[in-house]
């Protein structure tokens, strides 16, 4: 029988789910990879019009020539000539309008730029997620397992 002290230093990377949690990380960083070596998720806007500034950055509209494939609240990077790559958020899209908010004030009109989404940040998310709980206690993990297929859950009862 293991003592009080054995048991709490039992990791999830020491039992049967640590290889299926690391295997998930590794594809997690394959995702990653392959998204952004994708040169489709870069996108031209102009008449770049400073709205106003909050305490999460600076508010600019676009405009698009498309209607760009890019979900709300996904980071972006903006490329604009003659300045520094910025990172910011895709806050809205309308139609073919965009608004971005972006790290620093990058004046009060910008002709043309270029938007480079980041939509992997789910996939980093998850990673670090997923990293952290293989150090978690495995106290009781009887649930995942079962989920997994590594152990069979109870049942309780028929139904009929």
């Amino acid at each position: 029988m293991e003592s009080k002290e054995q048991e709490t230093t039992n990791k999830i990377r020491d039992t049967v789910l640590g290889p299926s949690l690391q295997d998930m990380c590794r594809a997690l960083k394959d995702e990653v990879a392959a998204a952004q070596k994708d040169p489709s998720r870069s996108f031209e806007v102009t008449e770049g019009q400073w709205l106003y500034e909050s305490d999460e950055g600076h508010l600019y509209t676009f405009k698009a020539d498309i209607a760009l494939p890019i979900p709300p609240e996904t980071p972006i990077r903006l490329i604009v000539e003659g300045e520094e790559a910025m990172e910011g958020v895709l806050v809205a899209l309308q139609d073919f309008d965009v608004i971005l908010q972006l790290r620093r004030n990058i004046g009060a009109t910008v002709p043309r730029g270029k938007i480079s989404s980041e939509p992997w940040f789910i996939y980093e998310s998850l990673y670090r997620k997923l990293q952290g709980e293989l150090d978690e206690s495995a106290e009781d993990i009887h649930i995942p397992m079962g989920l997994l297929g590594f152990e069979t859950l109870p049942t309780f009862g028929k139904r009929g």
